[in-house]
C-alpha cells in the first residue's frame, strides 16, 4: 500500500463531471481515491463495513453517496469490488505501465472478472490513457502467466482467439446480447462475426459505438424511417473508415446507446442496492450480538431502569409482557420488541451507563 496517493487539483475541483456533486458525494469520491484498500490500477475489493468504519457516514448516507457516484458515472459497483472510473485522471499512466511497477499492475488486473476488466479498459480511454499505449498494455496482460486473453477479445484477432465456455448470461426479455465483446440487439446478432471482424482494430468504445449506429439502422429499417441496408459489409466499411478517420457522427443508433447506458446505470445501482442491504443486515447482526452480551452484564438497576422504558414503548400489553419476561431472563426477545431493546441499550450506552455498554 502506497504511503500517499496524488489527486489532481483540477480533476478534483474543477472537472465538469463533478461540478454538481454535494460535498458528501465529493468525500466519497476522495475516500476511493485514496483508499488504504486502494491498488495502483484503481479497481480493488472492498469490505463495505471497513467503508463504513473509515468514512465515518450511516448507512444511509453511504447507500445515497455511492448511488450518486454510481449514476454520474464515477464509480462501478461490481458484486466485491469498486472500480474508480477517474483513477488516470490523477494517476500518471505511464507510472502505472512501465517498469516493475507494470508487472504488479498485470497481477491486479489479471484477478479481475472479464466483465470489470472491460469496464476498466473503457475508464482508461474516457480518462485520456493513449489507445496505443493502452493497446500495448493490454496485450501485455492477454500474454502474462495468469492468462487474461479471454477477457479482452476486442484486441486479438477474433478467428485466432479460444472462446471461453461460459458465456455472459443475459436477461430473457433483454433486447441486447452480451455473448461477445459488444452489445448487440437480437436482430443484429447473427451479424456478430462480420461486425467484431469488422472493428476488431478499434477501442472498443468506438467498436461499440458503430455496433448502436448498426441496431439503430435496422430499427429504422423495421420502422420504414430508411431504406433497406443491401450490402451491409460495404454500408459497415464506409462506418468504419469514418471512424478511423475520427469524422464518424451517429445518425441512427443514439437511442439505442441512451438505452443501453440507462440498463446499465440500473444495474449497477440495484447491485449498489443489493450491497447495502447486505450491509444493513449485517450491521444489525452485530447490533443485536452486541446488545445480547450487555443483557447478560447489566446490574440489577440497569436491568429494572431497561424493563420500566420498554414497557412505556411497547404497543401493547401482551406485547410488553412477552418481551419484559426476556429481559429478565437476560435474553434478547425475537421479533417485535428486538430493535427497541437493542436501541435502548444503544442509549443507556450513549448516556454513559457503563454496565451497559455496547461494543
Amino acid at each position: 500500500m502506497a504511503k500517499y496517493k496524488p489527486l489532481s487539483p483540477d480533476a478534483m475541483w474543477r472537472d465538469p463531471a463533478v461540478s454538481d456533486l454535494d460535498a458528501l458525494t465529493r468525500f466519497l469520491e476522495v475516500y476511493f481515491l485514496t483508499s488504504p484498500s486502494a491498488n495502483i490500477v484503481g479497481c480493488y475489493k472492498v469490505a463495505w463495513k471497513v467503508v463504513l468504519g473509515e468514512v465515518g457516514l450511516t448507512i444511509e448516507e453511504l447507500k445515497r453517496a455511492v448511488n450518486t457516484l454510481s449514476e454520474h458515472n464515477l464509480i462501478t459497483v461490481y458484486s466485491e469490488y469498486i472500480l474508480v472510473r477517474r483513477w488516470f485522471n490523477h494517476h500518471i499512466w505511464r507510472s502505472v505501465a512501465t517498469g516493475n511497477v507494470s508487472v504488479r499492475a498485470l497481477d491486479e488486473l489479471s484477478l479481475l472478472p472479464a466483465d470489470l476488466l472491460d469496464q476498466w479498459v473503457d475508464s482508461c480511454e474516457k480518462a485520456g490513457v493513449p489507445k496505443e499505449s493502452l493497446l500495448t498494455f493490454c496485450k501485455r496482460l492477454q500474454a502474462s502467466p495468469q492468462g487474461a486473453g479471454e477477457y479482452l477479445p476486442n484486441l486479438t484477432n477474433p478467428e485466432q482467439q479460444q472462446q471461453p465456455e461460459q458465456q455472459q448470461q443475459t436477461d430473457p426479455q433483454s433486447i441486447f446480447c452480451g455473448q461477445g465483446s459488444l452489445f448487440l440487439s437480437r436482430k443484429v446478432e447473427p451479424h456478430r462475426e462480420l461486425i467484431e471482424q469488422s472493428t476488431v482494430h478499434l477501442s472498443r468504445q468506438t467498436a461499440q459505438l458503430i455496433a448502436y449506429e448498426v441496431m439503430g439502422a435496422f430499427e429504422a429499417v423495421e420502422a420504414k424511417k430508411r431504406p433497406e441496408i443491401g450490402n451491409l459489409k460495404s454500408w459497415l466499411a464506409v462506418v468504419v473508415k469514418s471512424a478511423e478517420r475520427g469524422v464518424f457522427e451517429p445518425q441512427w443508433g443514439i437511442g439505442i446507446k441512451q438505452k443501453h447506458e440507462a440498463r446499465l446505470r440500473d444495474e449497477r445501482k440495484q447491485s449498489c442496492d443489493q450491497e447495502i442491504e447486505r450491509i444493513e443486515r449485517q450491521s444489525l447482526d452485530l447490533r443485536m450480538q452486541a446488545a445480547q452480551e450487555s443483557l447478560k452484564l447489566l446490574s440489577p438497576e440497569l436491568l429494572d431502569e431497561l424493563q420500566v422504558k420498554i414497557a412505556s414503548d411497547m404497543p401493547s400489553k401482551d406485547i410488553a409482557k412477552r418481551v419484559l419476561e426476556n429481559i429478565r431472563q437476560r435474553l434478547l426477545p425475537a421479533g417485535l420488541g428486538c430493535i427497541q431493546v437493542v436501541e435502548a441499550l444503544e442509549d443507556m450506552s450513549r448516556l454513559g451507563a457503563k454496565d451497559a455498554c455496547i461494543v
